[in-house]
């Protein structure tokens, strides 16, 4: 016959606390010329050394302008921004703003559920600035012949925001880049950034021009 010697206790073994693997990224950016830094950025993480951006469905939720490509993200007005759902892995950060270089925090290393405060994204890519350089209005032509930025301040961003001097810009117009510090009109100061800019690249790549077919 079985004989009970000890009856059981209900206890509780362990605990568990669930972490979501998706990261936190948060910094913030200074626009040239700028004192209100409002602004939608577009945003993308690139493997190490990589052009190709990382593409995530949750990342994606972050975009606020289905409409376009990629990831648009708001700044605020302190050039403040924060990127939710963010993949753990090694990575560089890359912000884009139509007006200026590019900006970067390069060799992001991130762990499942980590938050990274203070980032500082800079065309320099130094840990210790966080300014995007202003002037980078042009440079080459897409398939559908619009002239773009190509990352790299050269004359063909003089020859687009001299030949706007004083003129009136329609509002969500392509123009609209050439009023780089966002005054309300191009004037001096937009061709002085650019001349105090000049021959400066942010980070790679550098779009060169191309021939319409």
């Amino acid at each position: 016959d079985r004989v009970q010697v000890v009856t059981p206790v209900a206890r509780e073994i362990a605990q568990g606390l669930l972490v979501s693997s998706g990261g936190v990224l948060r910094g913030r950016v200074a626009l040239e010329g700028r004192a209100d830094q409002t602004a939608l950025a577009d945003v993308a993480l690139r493997e190490v050394g990589s052009y190709l951006s990382i593409e995530n469905d949750q990342l994606a939720e972050n975009d606020v302008d289905p409409e376009r490509q990629g990831i648009q993200l708001p700044l605020q007005a302190d050039g403040s921004f924060e990127l939710l759902q963010v993949p753990a892995g090694r990575f560089d950060l890359n912000l884009h703003v139509d007006g200026f270089l590019d900006g970067w925090v390069p060799n992001l290393r991130l762990a499942p559920g980590q938050e990274l405060d203070d980032l500082r994204p800079s065309s320099y890519g130094m840990p210790t600035d966080s300014l995007m350089l202003g002037g980078d209005v042009a440079g080459y032509f897409d398939v559908d012949g619009i002239s773009k930025p190509d990352n790299e301040i050269t004359l063909s961003d003089w020859d687009f925001v001299a030949s706007l001097y004083k003129r009136e810009i329609a509002p969500e117009a392509d123009s609209m880049r050439a009023d780089i510090n966002a005054n309300g009109t191009v004037d001096i100061n937009d061709l002085t950034m650019i001349g105090k800019n000049f021959r400066t690249r942010g980070p790679r790549p550098v779009y060169k021009r191309t021939s319409n077919l």
